[in-house]
This record gives C-alpha cells, structure tokens and sequence, in this order.
C-alpha cells in the first residue's frame, strides 16, 4: 500500500495507527506507530515513536522520550523503553 497519512487523530484506535507522523487518540490498543504518539487516558499494547505518551500505560513504549501520566514521579519519562504489564 503507498502513500502515507501525516496526521491520524481518533477517539479509540484499534490495531494498527502506523502511517502518520502524529497519532493522537483518547484510548489506543494494541499497535501505535509515528513519530509522535499520543493517547490521552490508555494505551493497551505497543508504542513505537520519537516520542510517546499516555496516561496510563499497559503494554510497552520504545521512543527516545517515553512519557507515562500515573506511573511514579521518577518514572514518568523514561528513555528507551517503559514497560508496565
């Protein structure tokens, strides 16, 4: 499939949000992939970006910047990797 999407924004993203630069979501599960990947409340699954962010996080993030809301205060933005199961 050719061709990309620079901007991806929805309420709830299920599977794959993997053709943009940015996704911006309320609720994400299962697979995020851009350069900047938001999911404002849960993220359920894989992140993979520049740099990422969720308010609650149960799956993995792998980014330079990794940014998580309720974790503790030392590890809300971690490099690399944040991994909560």
């Amino acid at each position: 499939m050719s061709g990309s999407v620079a901007w991806v924004s929805a309420r709830i993203i299920f599977g794959g949000g993997d053709r943009g630069l940015v996704t911006k979501s309320k609720d994400a599960r299962w697979f995020t992939a851009a350069a900047f990947n938001q999911a404002s409340y849960n993220m359920v699954g894989l992140q993979i970006g520049i740099f990422n962010t969720a308010g609650s996080l149960h799956g993995v993030q792998i980014g330079v910047l990794n940014y998580v809301g309720d974790n503790p205060k030392w590890a809300r933005i971690l490099p690399l990797v944040n991994l909560n199961l």
